[in-house]
């Protein structure tokens, strides 16, 4: 259960972790621990290549929001905001900017799906039906 729409810090931070489970953790392990030159099968480098280019912001939410009284944590936070939506910080209880992040996490998010989708149209040449299997 992903709580839509977010309400504060507190909803935020158990959103991005659940959806970091349902998309980064259950990627295959070589497509999830992929760095810059690493070889992968295709269509596997395209969509990894993908993910990690798109995923900064998402990681660095999941993985800093909670820590985010340490120094280093708060700068990267601040960092990936402005990014997202053009603030440096947010407030524990400001409901409309928190929302306003999770819409542009799941704008960003979907946009790289879109970007996989037709990876793997054309490693499958082209038949929709097959990208269920």
């Amino acid at each position: 259960v992903i709580p839509v729409p977010v309400t504060s810090v507190v909803d935020f931070n158990f959103f991005i972790i659940k959806l970091y489970q349902v998309l980064d953790e259950s990627l295959r392990p070589d497509v999830r621990k992929w760095k810059p030159g690493m070889q992968l099968p295709a269509p596997l480098m395209e969509v990894a290549e993908v993910f990690h280019h798109e995923y900064e912001e998402f990681e660095t939410l999941r993985n800093k929001l909670a820590a985010h009284e340490d120094g280093d944590a708060a700068w990267e936070l601040s960092r990936a905001y402005r990014s997202l939506i053009g603030v440096d910080h947010i407030a524990a209880g400001d409901a409309p900017t928190w929302l306003r992040l999770q819409k542009a996490i799941l704008e960003k998010l979907s946009g790289a799906l879109e970007q996989i989708i037709p990876i793997y149209q054309r490693h499958l040449g082209g038949a929709e039906d097959n990208l269920a299997h």
